[in-house]
Parts: structure tokens; C-alpha cells; sequence
């Protein structure tokens, strides 16, 4: 049986900032999605581990619902509170141990707030940070940067929160070269729903079956069940808890969607900055000779001398934005969809692999590759990517909607088939649709764009239908965004989209998990499991 041991905090620390002001309050009551309908009484700002365990031990033992608030970049309504008080980790900015021996303390002050970061080396020579759950992406990545490192997952979103990327399993471009951030995180110190603390090093808790005993502060065993679903075999995935026959203890946590506990430091894996990462642009003008291209060059990346960071995709209404915003001739008007990858390593090793990659884009008919080493090349480029995001928002605010999008990756083998359903839902839909992302791991975000009411009411229907041919191709629903409030209708009433994962059962299991760690029900409500489930 394993069992973890919990530790309580000083409580008599004095009390975090607590503010009351609605004009304040509304910032903290959405995010990226279009969820809406949030409430709170109250802001709070934790600056330490003691405020957030002291906040919610209070919380606990007054049944106070708490809603943990990061960057406000999700896309799942994950922070959006359902009454109680806001815990907002934005004062959150440095690590709450102390320095270990051969750590370096690293320091950057950044629109008024100072972050602390600790840079380190494993036994083993691995770099590591040690880093506080509410410092922006772009922040760690500048601070690493100095040292010659990269944050492998590389998220898109780069205001986000650490805190909410772990909390999110969250992944990127680089996924196709490295990993989504479950795979990197190392330790996490967590404060449990009651106010007690855990600290959690991979390798140090192992299940070999699906439970645990958590032994409080207070002496108190309580035995936590997982769900018995069987999660998908994939690269990527974030839809509901981690859960399977052997694990390590830590994954339960990471993708937890801020249910079971509230992060106070992350100690996270990283890697070695490569010499250069050169980014190439290459037209098709069908989908059989992109896709076909794809396919070689995800085999080829097994053997070439440098590395393939990334392989994303856009489809010919994405380059559609992205010609509105570049003329031609940068975009040229035959170009059906593009792929963008980026070439990482030694100078040398880049060049002699993009000669080879040339040979195969040949192959495939390539109407026009895009890729110089000219640095203002390299920054358009990156400008470029946001062209379709830009040209969705814009396309939406027109029409006074909002996107429908998906977040689905299915096994490497059933790919074929889920890009085939997009085509098919997509064109017979008669809306407006872009595709884009992470066709490397057999990821793509699939937006319908809704001119009118009932347009979007349409595309809600068809996201469903989507999701569940993802699932019954062996996919998932969420490779990387999280669950969090979103629902879709069944016999019109709202249910949340993990039933279509793991159905009623898995909901049950889940929410049951839920109880044990949360027992007053207090932290992050609605996210992966509706409140039904939580007081059946």
C-alpha cells in the first residue's frame, strides 16, 4: 500500500490580501472561453505557501468555495468561479524552499514584479528550474534563456501561468521533438483542499493499484480511489484525472485542473538551447501531397542528424488569413495549406538536414518553401502563425459569435480517418471552418467560425460529433487544454464533455475521487466533473 504523509503550516502567519472592490472582481470572472456566469464575493492574493494553506484550511472548515485564478488564458472556463472567493496566483512569483546545494538564483523584474527562479543540474547533469506556480511562460523563458535552456513543452499561450500549464498537462509545437509537461515535471509541493501540504518527487510514490492512503496532519488515514477508466494510449492527453494500473502518485496531480490541490512550487525538467532553430514555411496546393509529405518527414525525423521541433499544419482557410494580412507574392494564391517546421541543432547538422528535407519536399510536389537565416525572416515568421488566430477574432467579433473549437488527437494509425470526418463535417456543415495545429502528433484544433445564432447552436452540435468519432477512433477529446466547465447537451440538458470520454460511469468515478481528496467541497467546483455529480 503506498501511502503519502501530509504536513500542516504555520496558520498564525498574517492573513493575504483580500480585496472586495467588483470593479476589480470582474477581470477575474472569465477567461479564453465564452463560458460565462461566474460569481465571487472576494479577490485574495496569496504571497506564500502559509496564505494559500491558511486560506484554504478557513475555507475548508466554513465550506467556502474557492476558484483558483492564473494567467486568464484557458479555454475551458477552468477559472471561472462558481461563488465563494477568487484565489489569484499572480503574487505567487518565487520558490517557497530553500536553495539546494549547486542551485543558482536567478532574478527578473518584469511589469513590476520580481520573479525567483532556481536553475540546477540532477545527478545525472539533467537542467532543471525550480519555479513559483504564477510565473508567466514568457517570463521563465526569458529567465532560462540567459543560460542557454528551453522550456521543452513550449505552449503557444505565453502569458499563461506555470501553474496553470502543470495544471493543464499542457503541450505545444515541441511536442512533436519533446513532450507535453507531465513528462518534465519533477516535484511539486501541493496544498491539499483542507490546508495540509504535500510534497511530491517523481519516482517516490509508485501505485500498483488504483488507490492510496493519504494520512492527514492530524493523524487521519483516508483511503483515495481512482477511476477504473481506461485513459487513451496517446502522446497527448489532458481530459480528465491521470489514472491507470501502475503510475507514479505525482501524474495524478498534474492535470488535475486545479481539483485536488493548489500548487506553491514546481520543479520542472529542461533542455540543452540548440545552436539554431531554423523555421520553414512549405506550400501545397492538395491535401494529398501535404499529408503525404507529413508522413515522410515524421519518418524521417527518426534518423536525421538534427531535430525536428515541430510539424504544424494549416488548412487552405488559414492560409486564407494569412493572405490577408501578407500578399502575395509572400502567399501564393495557389497554396491549398501549409506546413511550418522548424529544424533544431548544431549549424551544420541544420543545413545538411534541410537539404535532405528539400529532396522530399520535391518529392511531394512543394509549390513554395519559405525559410531563410535572416533574423528578420525568422521574426516574420513567427508573426505569421498568429495571423490565423488574429483573423479568427476578428472574423468572429464581425458576426457578434464566437468560435466552436475542438482539441481532439487520435492514434498515428487513425489519423487518415479523423482528418476525413473534418473534411466531411466541415464542407456539408455549409459554416465557415479553419483547421490548424499539431498534425506531428496527430493534433488538430478544428474551429467552426458561426456567422448567426444558429449557426453556432449547428457548430456546438457538430464539435460533439467530432469528439465522438475522436473517441471512438482511441483519441481523446482534450489533448491539451483541459476539460474544465465546458458541456455540450444531451436530451437537453447539460452534461460535461468527459462524459463523452469516459461516460456516466467514468463521470461517477471521477467525482468520487473528487469527495475523498475535497471533502467540503470547496476547490475549483465544475471543473472536469459537474456539481450533480459531486452531491450524488
Amino acid at each position: 500500500m503506498t501511502r503519502i504523509k501530509a504536513f500542516p503550516h504555520d496558520l498564525h502567519e498574517e492573513e493575504p490580501k483580500m480585496v472586495r472592490n467588483p470593479d476589480i472582481l470582474e477581470n477575474y470572472l472569465k477567461d479564453e472561453s465564452n463560458i460565462g456566469g461566474g460569481s465571487a464575493e472576494a479577490v485574495v492574493y496569496p504571497e506564500s505557501e502559509a496564505h494559500i494553506s491558511k486560506l484554504l484550511y478557513k475555507a475548508h472548515v466554513n465550506r467556502i468555495r474557492i476558484a483558483v485564478s492564473g494567467g486568464g488564458t484557458g479555454l475551458t472556463g477552468a477559472r471561472i468561479p462558481l461563488g465563494g472567493y477568487i484565489m489569484s496566483m499572480e503574487y505567487m512569483t518565487r520558490p517557497v524552499t530553500t536553495c539546494r546545494e549547486g542551485e543558482r538564483i536567478v532574478k527578473g523584474d518584469y511589469l513590476g514584479k520580481g520573479y525567483v527562479i532556481r536553475i540546477g543540474r540532477d545527478s545525472e547533469g539533467r537542467p532543471y528550474t525550480v519555479v513559483p506556480p504564477g510565473i508567466p511562460l514568457n517570463v521563465l523563458i526569458d529567465m532560462i534563456s540567459r543560460y542557454k535552456l528551453i522550456y521543452p513543452p513550449n505552449p503557444t499561450e505565453k502569458n499563461a501561468f506555470v501553474g496553470g500549464n502543470v495544471a493543464t498537462n499542457s503541450s505545444g509545437a515541441w511536442t512533436f521533438r519533446f513532450a507535453p509537461i507531465r513528462h518534465y515535471v519533477r516535484r511539486l509541493r501541493i496544498v491539499l483542499p483542507n490546508g495540509d501540504i504535500v510534497e511530491i518527487n517523481r519516482g517516490e510514490y509508485n501505485l500498483s493499484r488504483r488507490y492510496f492512503e493519504l494520512e492527514t496532519s492530524s493523524g487521519e488515514i483516508i483511503d483515495v480511489p481512482l477511476p477504473k477508466y481506461r485513459m487513451p494510449s496517446l502522446k497527448k492527453h489532458s481530459a480528465g484525472y491521470y489514472a491507470k494500473d501502475e503510475m507514479d502518485l505525482i501524474d495524478l496531480f498534474i492535470g488535475a485542473e486545479g481539483t485536488l490541490g493548489v500548487y506553491s512550487e514546481i520543479e520542472i525538467g529542461l533542455e540543452p538551447m540548440p545552436d539554431v532553430i531554423f523555421p520553414i514555411y512549405a506550400h501545397f496546393s492538395n491535401m494529398d501531397d501535404l499529408l503525404g509529405f507529413v508522413d515522410s518527414l515524421k519518418k524521417f525525423s527518426v534518423e536525421s542528424s538534427a531535430s525536428i521541433f515541430s510539424i504544424e499544419f494549416f488548412d487552405g482557410y488559414s492560409v486564407d488569413f494569412i493572405r490577408r494580412k501578407y500578399r502575395p507574392p509572400l502567399i501564393p494564391e495557389e497554396s491549398k495549406g501549409i506546413i511550418f517546421f522548424e529544424i533544431a541543432g548544431e549549424e551544420e547538422d541544420v543545413f545538411d538536414t534541410m537539404a535532405e528535407v528539400s529532396e522530399i519536399l520535391d518529392e511531394f510536389n512543394v509549390l513554395k518553401v519559405m525559410a531563410s537565416e535572416d533574423p528578420n525572416w525568422i521574426e516574420k515568421s513567427r508573426e505569421m502563425r498568429h495571423a490565423v488566430p488574429e483573423g479568427v477574432s476578428i472574423f468572429v467579433r464581425r458576426h457578434n459569435t464566437h468560435k466552436v473549437s475542438t482539441d481532439i488527437a487520435v492514434p498515428e494509425n487513425r489519423f487518415g480517418e479523423m482528418m476525413d470526418t473534418y473534411l466531411d463535417i466541415g464542407e456539408s456543415s455549409g459554416i465557415h471552418y479553419v483547421m490548424y495545429g499539431h498534425i506531428g502528433d496527430d493534433h488538430i484544433h478544428f474551429n467552426f467560425l458561426p456567422r448567426n445564432v444558429d449557426e453556432l447552436r449547428k457548430s456546438l452540435d457538430h464539435a460533439v460529433e467530432l469528439m465522438k468519432k475522436g473517441v471512438a477512433l482511441g483519441g481523446t477529446i482534450s489533448a491539451e487544454h483541459g476539460v474544465g466547465k465546458k458541456v455540450y447537451f444531451e436530451d437537453g440538458e447539460p452534461e460535461p464533455i468527459l462524459k463523452i470520454q469516459y461516460g456516466e460511469k467514468g463521470l461517477i468515478e471521477s467525482a468520487m475521487l473528487k469527495k475523498t481528496m475535497d471533502e467540503s467541497l470547496i476547490l475549483n467546483i465544475g471543473n472536469i466533473v459537474s456539481e450533480k455529480y459531486l452531491v450524488t
